[in-house]
């Protein structure tokens, strides 16, 4: 411990002398570029806080609560995905429409449009029921209701294809295409 204490304070009186020659102007660098700008009394970064092998200090965001009125923005609806017998059962026998979000094991695409159709669904869910489809595990299903490419989006009611996108869409255009085929 006294050699840490040592190390630290050695470390502030070489910072300082170093600080000062630049604030003097006299980086001893040569180039003319002139004193390099020195940090505001009362403005200067705080020591570290731990020493190696020790816990970081704990984020006051944190402890506040801060981080969860972030985490307020995230949808908490879940897209359940189905399989043929789910999709046959969930989307062509259901008595309220269904967005069915076509998807693809490993697509980037299809992983940041997850978070838009969550939004979606977390906003039309008293309307309309979502529901995903991983063509990669059935390409049947994905053949049989166009989604030749992912991602893809098709609004079924009574059973039958009304509409449908494919590619990335942001929340206002997947929205729109929602509110198009089923009335809010």
């Amino acid at each position: 411990m006294k050699e840490a204490v040592i190390a630290f304070a050695l470390a502030l009186v070489i910072g300082s002398y170093l600080n000062s020659r630049h604030v003097d102007g006299d980086g001893g660098d040569g180039g003319g570029s002139g004193p390099t700008p020195s940090i505001p009394i009362g403005d200067e970064p705080s020591p570290p806080t731990g020493y190696a092998g020790q816990p970081k200090p704990i984020d006051p965001d944190m402890v506040s609560g801060q981080a969860n009125a972030n985490r307020s923005q995230i949808p908490t609806i879940q897209i359940p995905k189905l399989d043929e017998p789910g999709f046959d059962r969930d989307v062509i026998k259901s008595a309220s429409p269904v967005l069915v979000f076509f998807t693809a094991t490993g697509s980037d695409a299809c992983r940041r449009e997850l978070a838009t159709v969550e939004q979606v669904a977390e906003k039309t869910q008293a309307n309309i029921r979502v529901v995903q489809v991983d063509v990669m595990s059935y390409p049947a299903l994905g053949q049989q209701w166009g989604a030749v490419s992912v991602p893809t989006f098709v609004i079924f009611k009574d059973g039958q294809k009304v509409d449908s996108a494919s590619g990335e869409l942001d929340v206002a255009s997947l929205m729109a295409m929602v509110q198009k085929s089923v009335p809010m």
